[in-house]
């Protein structure tokens, strides 16, 4: 049997959904996006820090 490459590898860790933009998290075991979505965050301040951090937290899907 041959070794995948690192690019099957990764590929194959999702179902290449491009509608999905949550798709890439899906393919992390253990990962529930539903848990993520019922979720809130507070960020006070968005300058230089809490930019970054609201930016990830909607990257995420936190309270989609």
């Amino acid at each position: 049997m041959e070794e995948k490459t690192f690019h099957e590898k990764i590929t194959s860790l999702h179902a290449n959904d491009p509608s999905d933009p949550f798709d890439r998290q899906k393919g992390i075991s253990k990962w529930d996006q539903k848990v993520l979505e019922q979720q809130t965050a507070l960020v006070l301040g968005v300058g230089g820090l809490g930019c970054t951090v609201a930016f990830a937290l909607a990257r995420l899907g936190v309270g989609c």
